[in-house]
């Protein structure tokens, strides 16, 4: 396993997140700040909107760990960048395995609230609202809309390759993309991209 910043909420769940995860031969690190090298999963407990605002300009793997879930709460994680959620009475092995898997690029939701999650995510939809887009996100937008290639990108904007490569995940993922053509062409159809 990796290293893990672990932050957010103190508290019970806190606790038994850190334990777990040391359990596992994870190194833990207490942050109160996400500036982190690439390969660091942050696991947040019960985020507050000022982790999110925080949170919102790394391109590190995150996972929520949420003490009180409600659909409304998994779906708002995912829209805000989580790259798995977890609730805090699920057994401590279902962390490690959302870290492994948030390490590994794949989304982890818990089946009890995947339905409710998904009927949110359509009332949303059906509402007209798109989804929000982060300053980094949108240069990496910009970057796939110009013909960049992820090391051409990462170079102008000054981060790491693989900083570039999880941004870009994190875009596809809220535009529903499955590829860079594809991407630019979900931004022009909810209007994040002005059409020429």
């Amino acid at each position: 396993m990796s290293a893990v910043a672990l932050i957010g909420a103190m508290g019970i769940a806190h606790d038994i997140a850190r334990a777990a995860l040391e359990t596992a031969g994870c190194t833990v690190v207490e942050q109160t700040s996400p500036e982190l090298s690439d390969d660091v999963v942050i696991v947040v407990v019960e985020p507050s909107s000022s982790d999110w605002r925080e949170l919102a300009a790394c391109a590190n793997p995150v996972v929520v760990v949420l003490d009180r879930p409600s659909p409304t709460k998994t779906l708002d994680a995912f829209i805000d960048g989580a790259s798995a959620v977890v609730t805090a009475d699920d057994e401590p092995a279902a962390l490690v395995r959302a870290v492994a898997l948030a390490e590994a690029g794949e989304l982890q939701m818990p089946r009890r609230l995947t339905r409710a999650a998904l009927d949110r995510a359509v009332e949303r939809a059906s509402s007209g609202a798109g989804p929000v887009l982060t300053a980094r996100e949108i240069e990496i937008l910009d970057s796939i809309e110009r013909g960049e290639s992820l090391k051409q990108t990462a170079r102008r904007l000054g981060i790491k390759n693989k900083t570039v490569q999880n941004l870009q995940t994190r875009l596809f993922r809220k535009l529903g993309a499955t590829n860079r053509s594809h991407c630019v062409t979900r931004a022009h159809e909810l209007g994040l991209v002005p059409s020429e």
